[in-house]
């Protein structure tokens, strides 16, 4: 955003699209200092992000972010559905990703050892 452009802003449109690219409200400080000659509003700006957390913050959105390995959406709340959701299957993501590289090494021959021993095989002290 610039200057120039702060007159004209849909404040509420702006925090929507804000809140549903995943940036946190405290973006919402940068329009301040960008727009101090037009200041932006703030209760149409946090208006339109409430209104895309509540559409975007749900525990299927959570699942499937997580389950692709994606990262947080950061205008979702850590005590969220979504949250709840997200963490539980990027665990799961985490955990199939283990497994096929286990499969492909075991498949191919591959040393199927902690990866963190140190050379030699041996734990790494």
């Amino acid at each position: 955003m610039q200057a120039k452009d702060c007159a004209t802003t849909d404040w509420n449109q702006k925090g929507y699209e804000d809140a549903m690219q995943g940036k946190t409200n405290e973006t919402f400080d940068e329009y301040k200092n960008i727009c101090s000659a037009n200041p932006p509003n703030a209760a149409e700006y946090v208006t339109g992000y409430k209104r895309a957390t509540t559409e975007y913050c749900t525990e299927s959105n959570g699942y499937d972010r997580g389950i692709k390995g994606g990262k947080y959406h950061l205008s979702c709340a850590q005590d969220s559905e979504y949250y709840n959701a997200y963490v539980k299957a990027l665990k799961k993501h985490s955990e199939e990703r283990e497994r096929k590289q286990l499969e492909r090494l075991t498949r191919h021959g591959g040393d199927v050892t902690d990866s963190r021993a140190a050379p030699g095989g041996s734990p790494g002290m």
